[in-house]
């Protein structure tokens, strides 16, 4: 999808113009992603909740429950507060629906690296 498509490639580059050392990656599809993630940790992943095949909730619950330290943002032009409620249920960082302003979304990533970078009492 050429709109899903232009949307990761803006936010993938707007994000790593904020600072040099942030590493973005994209996937086309949950699967995708989920690969991504066997191979490595991630901070954050953001991701829309209509995907093919695997939708971002499950993606959402699958990825708390392998690496529960990996905030999980997720977006969605068809919201509703019951899709809400499962988001936050399930664990998400944050719900954000579109359109949205860029400005809203860094600011969540920012708040969620920042969260990621904080270690907790117990370590």
């Amino acid at each position: 999808m050429e709109d899903e498509e232009t949307l990761a490639f803006f936010l993938a580059h707007s994000l790593m113009a904020e600072a040099e050392d942030y590493e973005v990656l994209t996937a086309a599809d949950a699967e995708t992603a989920v690969a991504k993630m066997e191979e490595r940790p991630f901070d954050i992943v953001i991701s829309d909740i209509v995907l093919p095949r695997m939708d971002g909730l499950s993606l959402l619950r699958q990825t708390r429950k392998r690496w529960p330290q990996t905030k999980v943002i997720l977006m969605t032009a068809y919201g509703s507060p019951q899709i809400k409620s499962r988001a936050q249920q399930s664990g998400a960082f944050a719900y954000v629906e579109k359109p949205f302003m860029y400005n809203k979304m860094r600011d969540l990533v920012l708040g969620a690296l920042q969260q990621a970078e904080t270690p907790s009492p117990a370590e």
